[in-house]
């Protein structure tokens, strides 16, 4: 039973495969007599055509100027493939070129006439059921010209409808006087909205009929060895279609009967439908990816890992039946969308293609150390109004005391030009007012990669979390101390976590305030519970070093 499951499935997957193909695209399925339809039921038979296929043979006026339009002949990788060939017929002053198209519809053709020929016509009706949105038609052909009109085109033309179109009275075979009409149901012209005029019939009716994609395109080179061409549908609505033609012709198919070529030649093989599942476009953080090609499917781009929403692309084809998703692998620092159409296969045999886009990995995140402190930072440079920023942050960096270092990160001018990091090792001592004070230098400090040499002094208080300081840059524009300088003041009023007291307090008779401990940087520590070693006693103002051993 399982087998049995097993084969149903399968048959289940190559019918739905086949269903988004056309029929016998391959021309390796049998080839019989074709009888050339008319609207006099004509029952002879003409040349040959593949299955599911109909090419442009004649049957004349009862045999009489009766025509074969292609043949099988080698394929491309194949046995089989169709060659379209347009020759001559009649004699006299009947004698015409006739031209040699191949289609999924029915062919026909009308004149009337003995000794003079008119209302010569033909073309091709109706088509296939079918319920797909390709976004284009591949093949394989070669071609060739005659030495009769070399420069005719080759024309390639596809369609979708649904509903349908009738044209009144079109005459339907090659008579000496008036052809039979027929009431003719999805003529091509009717269905691409063609012109009509010097055509024959009468008028048209739309029922409920709709051109849903179409294209109409012409090869004009040579070619001797196989090639491979690929059009794109142009889609006008979004509705499901219900029928499909495609008409490849060796000569300029809408051309009328004047512009056949004798001997023009084109074979054709390898008839698909294309379904796109790649991208046509690829777009971070608005710039198109370099070097974006669809047949292409990883990128390293030199910039960090965005957000999602910067990301954008545009799924190739004009079917709407692609869909295209986007996956942040955050932990690999890579963006991956996928394309998925559902409905068949693109031109590599794919259904899905995966698109990788490397960043580069972050860098990781400063670690700023020391006391962090928040406020307003001012920066005045000589004959401008001060930049002001609200939000800046100093950071103090306490060691072994008296030292400390004065931290400003991505000191800027302005908030336009960063010109680096001014770092300072600062000395503290302890103020009258019982805040600690900080002051210190740098000789010739290196800013914007070198570029700026300054002296920095710094004048700093602290006292219960409120941090005040005075940065002097003195910016040497000749990079020496004897040339011409440009002073920026800087001046920073925060506030943050308290840095541990001042140990260098001034003396003062307290002999009933609480005892402190401080261990050497400054740091206070629990008195009844001391290790051995040097501590700093503090009681009121008065500060001792004591030796602790037990």
């Amino acid at each position: 039973m399982k087998k049995i499951y097993t084969l149903l499935t399968v048959a289940a997957v190559s019918l739905a495969t086949s269903a988004q193909q056309l029929p016998n695209a391959d021309f390796e399925g049998t080839w019989s007599a074709c009888t050339p339809w008319t609207s006099t039921n004509n029952t002879k038979t003409q040349g040959e055509n593949p299955q599911n296929w109909c090419i442009s043979h004649v049957i004349g006026m009862g045999g009489m100027g009766a025509a074969t339009l292609g043949s099988k002949t080698n394929g491309y990788n194949s046995s089989s493939a169709v060659l379209l060939k347009q020759v001559s017929t009649g004699f006299g002053s009947l004698k015409a070129n006739v031209p040699a198209y191949l289609t999924l519809g029915t062919t026909w053709s009308t004149s009337k006439g003995t000794f003079s020929i008119s209302n010569k016509d033909g073309g091709t009706f109706g088509g296939i059921e079918f319920t797909y949105r390709p976004d284009a038609l591949s093949f394989a052909y070669k071609r060739s010209r005659g030495t009769d009109k070399p420069n005719e085109p080759s024309s390639v033309i596809a369609y979708m409808w649904k509903g349908s179109w009738t044209q009144a009275s079109v005459p339907g075979a090659i008579s000496s006087s008036s052809p039979k009409t027929v009431d003719m149901v999805d003529r091509d012209r009717c269905v691409l909205g063609y012109s009509m005029d010097g055509t024959q019939g009468g008028n048209v009716t739309n029922n409920g009929g709709v051109l849903i994609a179409s294209f109409i395109k012409y090869i004009n080179e040579n070619a001797a060895d196989w090639t491979t061409a690929v059009y794109d549908f142009d889609y006008k609505t979004t509705d499901t279609p219900e029928k499909i033609n495609v008409i490849i012709s060796a000569g300029d198919y809408f051309a009328g009967s004047d512009a056949v070529g004798l001997d023009n030649e084109m074979t054709v093989d390898d008839i698909k439908l294309v379904y796109y599942s790649r991208l046509n476009s690829l777009s971070v953080n608005g710039s198109s990816v370099e070097g974006f090609d669809p047949n292409v499917y990883e990128y390293n781009i030199d910039a960090t890992m965005p957000e999602e929403s910067a990301i954008s692309y545009a799924v190739k084809g004009n079917s709407g039946t692609a869909n295209a998703s986007v996956a942040m692998d955050t932990e690999n620092n890579k963006a991956v969308i996928t394309v998925t159409n559902a409905q068949g296969q693109d031109l590599d045999g794919n259904s899905t293609h995966t698109y990788t886009i490397n960043f580069k990995a972050a860098e990781p995140p400063v670690q700023h150390t020391g006391n962090e402190f928040t406020g307003v930072l001012s920066i005045q440079l000589p004959e401008s109004e001060p930049y002001v920023d609200n939000e800046a942050k100093v950071y103090i960096e306490v060691g072994e005391w008296p030292a400390a270092t004065l931290k400003l990160y991505n000191f800027n001018l302005g908030g336009e030009l960063e010109i680096g990091d001014i770092i300072v090792d600062v000395t503290r001592e302890g103020a009258e007012d019982g805040s600690t004070k900080m002051t210190g230098s740098v000789h010739h400090m290196e800013l914007y990669f070198g570029a700026i040499i300054a002296n920095v002094n710094v004048e700093a208080y602290e006292k219960d979390g409120n941090l005040t300081a005075t940065i002097s840059v003195v910016w040497l524009t000749e990079g020496t101390d004897d040339g011409e300088t440009v002073p920026i003041n800087v001046t920073f009023n925060g506030t943050g976590e308290p840095l541990p007291a001042s140990i260098n307090g001034i003396n003062a008779d307290n002999s009933d305030a609480p005892v402190e401990y401080y261990n050497l940087n400054g740091m206070r520590v629990n008195a009844d519970n001391l290790d051995n070693g040097i501590y700093i006693r503090r009681q009121g103002t008065e500060t001792t070093k004591v030796i602790i051993r037990k």
